[in-house]
């Protein structure tokens, strides 16, 4: 009997919490307190279990937007089939990195004998119908994030200019001929092998090549499927070739051009991932907490920051985070919100309507690991092909409201 009215004793400041944050973040009320203090007099006060903390305006320390000067690997967008870009689109830029891995000849019939000689490789490129004439330029490089701004002097190099039409047909090929020498000669070798060992594929030559439009003002181009690889050769007295259609991974990396006037607001752009971070004194909350009876044993049990929609007629998907550190490296904040459970990491915000972000598994884990001084929440559009190019001005400051259980 004794367990038993202590866990119903355990159980009513959690149950009241519920009650009072289904009311609405902008009513008070004592909804159910007055009958279940009536029920345990002396026992449940409940100014002493249960706490609401709202942060107001003067906790948000400053609203900016990532990234600013320094700050590396934002914008990088792993492409499928459909939604590789390059080119220009108001003060946004966006090249691609193509990516060929070469798959050792290591099935028990072999598509290669050793008396093969290499003839040519081709790299075939396929256009979406609908862009413009456009001529593009395809350089070697082995590193994605050179995509934007090639240069010989970091190892990159032009391998070619293709020019693309514009035809009616629903997906126009261009392509780079590659012949015999380091480059081709080192592809045919990885793809000839039959050596399939993870020490060997730690060593395996990075196949990378970039596109950029050859003007940086020249409007937007899409892509409309993964390249293709073919290699020419000669058996005897006979020329042959395999095709590779599906070794390819496909990247496009975008920048706004970083301008001073972007990073002192909280804007949201989806091609350069522009971030809006708030930045939170959180000393206030770990105040009230601390003010509470018991408060070793206190438990947030309800955490949201409410996103307010910018415009009218308008919505946004996005993705958002909540951390102690101020996250600098666009991969690494990339990480961070791909491991985040999509009920703790995304939300939909129609118009200007008012949605809530909830942050409770994170602030949790801050309550019982340091309580850091400062809160950094991160939004960002969600990835969605959807809102390829799109942007918002500014976002309103979001503000957290918590409530606190004690037993």
């Amino acid at each position: 009997m004794h367990k038993s009215k202590r866990r119903c004793l355990l159980t009513v400041p959690v149950l009241l919490c519920s009650l009072l944050f289904c009311s609405g973040l902008d009513d008070s009320t004592d909804l159910g307190a007055g009958v279940i203090e009536d029920v345990y007099p002396g026992r449940v006060t409940i100014d002493k279990h249960i706490r609401e903390y709202r942060m107001d305006s003067s906790s948000c320390d400053t609203g900016f937007s990532l990234p600013g000067p320094g700050d590396t690997a934002f914008g990088v967008h792993w492409a499928n089939d459909s939604n590789l870009v390059i080119g220009t689109q108001g003060n946004e830029r966006a090249a691609a990195f193509v990516r060929f891995t070469c798959p050792p000849d290591t099935a028990p019939t072999r598509l290669y004998s050793a008396s093969d000689s290499l003839r040519s490789i081709v790299i075939r490129f396929f256009c979406d119908s609908t862009s413009a004439p456009r001529n593009v330029m395809v350089w070697r490089s082995t590193d994605r994030l050179h995509a934007l701004n090639p240069n010989a002097t970091d190892g990159d190099r032009i391998l070619d200019t293709m020019g693309f039409n514009g035809d009616s047909v629903s997906t126009v090929p261009d392509s780079v001929v590659l012949v015999p020498g380091a480059l081709a000669d080192t592809i045919f070798a990885a793809c000839t092998t039959s050596v399939h060992d993870s020490a060997t594929l730690a060593l395996r030559p990075v196949i990378g090549f970039i596109l950029t439009t050859l003007n940086a003002s020249d409007t937007i181009m899409k892509f409309a499927g993964k390249p293709q690889i073919s290699f020419k050769f000669k058996r005897g007295s006979t020329d042959t070739s395999i095709t590779y259609g599906s070794s390819f991974i496909a990247t496009y990396q975008a920048t706004d051009g970083n301008p001073d006037s972007l990073q002192r607001i909280p804007m949201l752009s989806y091609a350069s991932k522009r971030t809006a971070v708030f930045r939170y004194n959180a000393d206030s909350l770990w105040s009230t907490i601390g003010t509470m009876d018991n408060q070793q044993n206190a438990q947030i049990v309800s955490a949201v920051f409410a996103l307010k929609g910018p415009a009218a007629g308008d919505t946004l998907n996005v993705r958002y985070l909540l951390d102690s550190t101020l996250v600098r490296n666009g991969y690494a904040l990339d990480s961070l919100l791909a491991v985040a459970p999509a009920k703790q990491s995304a939300a939909t915000v129609p118009n200007t309507s008012r949605v809530l972000a909830n942050v409770l598994t994170s602030l949790q884990n801050f309550t019982r690991n340091g309580r850091p001084r400062a809160l950094y929440l991160y939004v960002r559009f969600a990835e969605d092909s959807n809102q390829k190019w799109k942007k918002t001005v500014r976002l309103n400051v979001p503000l957290l409201s918590v409530m606190i259980a004690v037993p």
